[in-house]
């Protein structure tokens, strides 16, 4: 969202999702030297790079993290992201929500970013920015559950294959399928839950959070 015209943004985006996908997230130049502070679950994919089902032809969706560029886009020039959506209606907006203190112990983690209030809290404020911006875009929009995904990963991909209009193969499904781990329910402090609890309702961010028993 800076002064690069968005055609040559786009294509630097595209090339990097490319070149993170052939080369492997393990011999990528950051990801290679950094894999100890993400999941290493991701390395196994790599495999799938061979398989004629997965060979790449066009990039329909490129993905934002829980942290990631648009979102931050939005909160810092939203009225450039809007007219970024205006422009390309095309564009569709996907945002895979995440147990908040699962996603904030991993934040800690990945990003080094401490004590769990302060993660927690940012967790919570870009989701709920990426909710609410992408509830009032005209643009289709569509939410779904990060624990969904992995447990039912065909449901939840279909689900999503269905909503973007793409062909849906019984084939690529499986295979991607066998690949996903399930979400196991993790132990955390009973603090952290507190936590949670009160940085939610601070930023008035229930709906979105509402699937999980932080709230009750």
């Amino acid at each position: 969202m800076n002064d690069i015209p968005y055609q040559t943004a786009l294509k630097n985006a595209e090339d990097k999702a490319f070149g993170q996908f052939n080369t492997g997230l393990e011999n990528d130049d950051y990801f290679g030297k950094n894999l100890d502070r993400y999941q290493k679950k991701w390395i196994p994919m790599n495999d799938l790079i061979g398989d004629a089902d997965f060979k790449k032809k066009d990039i329909r969706i490129i993905g934002d993290k829980k942290a990631g560029g648009f979102t931050q886009a939005s909160i810092d020039q939203p009225e450039k992201t809007r007219k970024f959506l205006e422009d390309h209606p095309e564009a569709v907006l996907l945002q895979i929500i995440r147990n908040p203190i699962d996603a904030a112990v991993s934040y800690m983690r990945s990003h080094r970013i401490t004590p769990f209030q302060k993660a927690c809290s940012e967790i919570v404020i870009k989701t709920h920015v990426a909710y609410v911006f992408g509830k009032k875009a005209t643009n289709p929009f569509l939410c779904i559950y990060y624990e969904k995904l992995l447990n039912s990963p065909e449901i939840e991909l279909k689900k999503i294959l269905t909503w973007l209009g793409v062909g849906i193969e019984d084939d690529w499904l499986r295979k991607i399928s066998t690949k996903i781990n399930k979400a196991t329910p993790k132990k955390h402090l009973e603090e952290y839950r507190r936590l949670a609890k009160d940085i939610i309702r601070q930023y008035e961010a229930n709906e979105e959070f509402s699937v999980y028993r932080i709230l009750k």
